[in-house]
């Protein structure tokens, strides 16, 4: 996958997230919000979506690579994420390796209210 249709995939799944934020604070008041995360070493998860400022799930998102991401590795070993999630743009994938579940873009975005 070229770089632009890796950063079209990628702003796909932020556009979804920004609507679950906003449909949930519109509909139920909740204050939900979406983060980009990196730290002082360069480590960076795409997205940390946050529950009353305390986080809920993180999002990476890959073209298709179903290896674990060892920048989510470091991140739920440093902090309570309850929910985190590799997703791919390849269609029926959902398995679960450790604390992440990899799982495809299609199931993922289904699965959103």
């Amino acid at each position: 996958m070229q770089h632009s249709e890796a950063a079209r995939f990628e702003n796909l799944l932020a556009s979804h997230l920004l609507k679950l934020a906003h449909w949930l604070h519109d509909s139920e008041g909740h204050d939900i919000q979406v983060y980009f995360w990196r730290d002082v070493q360069g480590r960076e998860v795409d997205f940390i979506v946050t529950a009353g400022k305390k986080p809920w799930f993180a999002v990476e998102v890959k073209a298709g690579n179903q290896e674990m991401s060892p920048h989510l590795q470091y991140l739920a070993a440093r902090v309570p994420v309850p929910f985190m999630y590799r997703v791919l743009r390849q269609p029926g994938v959902d398995v679960n390796r450790g604390p992440v579940r990899i799982i495809s873009a299609d199931k993922f975005l289904a699965a959103l209210p």
